[in-house]
């Protein structure tokens, strides 16, 4: 008889999930405290504590010998932990954090085909819930013991924000030299010409529409680089271009990108009032800037500063706007 199972965590992409598996033939449980399976998904290291370990929580909650499957993005000392504690509670642990392949997809993780499993932990209990995990995903990738697939997940975050971040960067520079459509164009030949991953050519794809929306929003990569720093963090690790990327995503999300894709990483290299058609509003990072205690202790009518709180550069009075136009300094 199939396994029941239910869904605990972030609703969207647990509902999107649940779909899925239920699609597959397996029955779903009316609650956490009858299922056989309990699958989570989180988008914090916070929510994924809350989750498994507060009073009401998985942990105490789920009948014993259930298999606990945990698709977040967590560090390897908190999957070690999670598992350490549901072991003691008679509860089966599959350690499987989810790798998105392309995240310009509107409905990411809806096709299986789009979704990558790391799993770690005991080999039985991996095998006792294979079947599910194949109507989910694409493939499964083995990893080893209680906290390697989470260190692996870690290493791939690191990788797919950089060359999302680089590839925006690139972007957003044919965009502003010359202002010219034919050279914005001779350029984007030879960038389209040195396409090294279809994910990179999906992200091209993404900004020529224009298209801003997915399931895998800024909340989630924003989680998945908080976990890497949080990572790096536990080993003394300074790391200086996921920080970097931390704080372009932070930034996106304050001034009203939070629940858009990846791809409108580009609006924060875009002039404001184009940003500002997609939604996105520019007084909210100076809100932000200000709630912090910040002071505007500069010149209204100086041309190298703006209401936002930050330097702009000026190039002979072109405006390259949004994030690509402020100093670092």
């Amino acid at each position: 008889m199939p396994k029941s199972f239910v869904f605990v965590g972030h609703q969207g992409i647990c509902q999107v999930l649940a779909q899925n598996l239920a699609a597959a033939g397996f029955p779903a449980a009316s609650d956490v405290d009858s299922a056989d399976v309990i699958f989570t998904y989180c988008t914090s290291q916070e929510s994924l504590e809350n989750v498994y370990l507060e009073e009401d929580g998985v942990i105490s909650k789920a009948k014993p010998g259930a298999y606990l499957v945990d698709f977040s993005a967590a560090t390897p000392s908190l999957a070690r932990e999670l598992s350490a504690v549901a072991q003691v509670n008679d509860l089966h642990v599959v350690e499987a954090p989810l790798v998105v392949r392309d995240v310009t997809l509107p409905n990411a993780f809806g096709n299986p085909q789009n979704l990558l499993v790391l799993v770690a932990g005991e080999e039985a209990d991996a095998n006792a819930v294979a079947e599910m995990l194949a109507a989910l995903v694409g493939t499964v990738e083995p990893c080893g013991g209680s906290g390697d697939a989470q260190l692996a997940k870690c290493s791939f975050t690191i990788q797919q924000i950089m060359a999302l971040q680089a590839f925006m960067e690139a972007d957003a520079l044919c965009r502003v030299a010359g202002g010219l459509p034919a050279s914005v164009a001779a350029a984007d030949r030879v960038v389209r010409a040195q396409m090294v991953s279809p994910q990179i050519e999906s992200l091209a794809h993404a900004l020529e529409e224009n298209s801003f929306t997915s399931t895998c929003t800024v909340e989630v990569l924003l989680g998945e680089i908080e976990t890497v720093m949080a990572c790096a963090d536990e080993f003394n690790l300074i790391v200086p271009l996921s920080e970097a990327a931390d704080y372009l995503l932070r930034l996106l999300a304050t001034i009203g990108g939070v629940d858009m894709a990846a791809s409108a990483l580009s609006l924060v290299y875009r002039d404001e009032e184009e940003s500002s058609k997609f939604g996105l509003d520019w007084d909210r990072a100076q809100e932000a800037y200000t709630s912090l205690g910040a002071t505007d202790d500069y010149d209204d009518e100086d041309d190298d500063e703006c209401d936002c709180g930050h330097h702009h550069h000026h190039h002979d009075e072109e405006d390259f706007g949004g994030f690509g136009g402020y100093s670092a300094n």
